[in-house]
């Protein structure tokens, strides 16, 4: 919700809600919740210039993420933003029932972070210097995030490629170097599955979170890049449809 005008502080330019959806069934099979992009990441982005913008009232132009893009640019220009989550749902949305219907939109968001992460507005450039570091961070993590296709892609094929050569890439059980690669595993996702929990989700549904970020970041997220990729080369691309 955008807010023209003072709201307790002159620099404040909108209060974000969290999106909220209907319909969801027990597992959220496709994940359509986000609960880390609309739930849990706002929360830390309150301690510095605010949540990003997304929803509705599409204020800059100039790519297909039109709410990232405008609440990066008002955060550029020096407005702050505030993350409101009451008990009831301030709005509710309705969500993707088809797993074509995830893919599509997804893919579509990829090209537009790309858009933007790519081009002379960069986080890592533009963002920098007027945001500071930490919050051009916050956008850079989105802005590249389609980009970790391709690691995930190797790290899908790798191991068994190498396996199949008699060598593997990870160290024997016996290796000191072997726990490392443990604490790094379980850190990493019992992090996870504290902050999804603690988010009023569920162990299935955080699951299902695991499930189709891999399934995401290995067909809209790849699809959505190579069809930047194309467009910037001028060469036709296919879609999901």
């Amino acid at each position: 919700m955008l807010l023209h005008g003072q709201f307790h502080r002159p620099q404040l330019s909108y209060v974000q809600f969290p999106v909220c959806f209907n319909g969801f069934n027990k597992a959220d099979i496709y994940s359509s919740e986000f609960k880390r992009v609309y739930h849990i990441n706002p929360i830390g982005l309150n301690g510095l210039s605010g949540p990003d913008y997304f929803g509705t009232g599409g204020f800059r132009y100039g790519s297909l993420v039109e709410d990232y893009y405008t609440g990066y640019r008002l955060h550029c220009e020096g407005w702050k933003s505030v993350y409101c989550s009451p008990e009831r749902p301030a709005f509710l949305s309705e969500m993707p029932i088809a797993l074509n219907d995830v893919v599509t939109q997804t893919k579509r968001w990829s090209v537009g972070l790309l858009e933007v992460s790519l081009s002379k507005y960069s986080p890592l450039t533009f963002g920098t210097r007027f945001l500071g570091p930490l919050m051009a961070h916050a956008y850079s993590y989105y802005a590249f995030g389609p980009l970790w296709s391709f690691p995930v892609m190797v790290y899908a094929f790798l191991p068994q490629t190498t396996l199949l050569n008699n060598f593997s890439i990870f160290p024997k059980v016996s290796d000191p170097w072997f726990f490392l690669y443990v604490f790094l595993f379980l850190g990493a996702y019992g992090q996870d599955y504290v902050e999804f929990v603690l988010a009023k989700g569920t162990t299935l549904r955080w699951w299902s979170d695991q499930r189709m970020w891999l399934i995401r970041i290995l067909s809209s997220d790849l699809f959505g890049t190579l069809e930047y990729i194309s467009n910037h080369l001028g060469i036709a691309t296919r879609t999901f449809m």
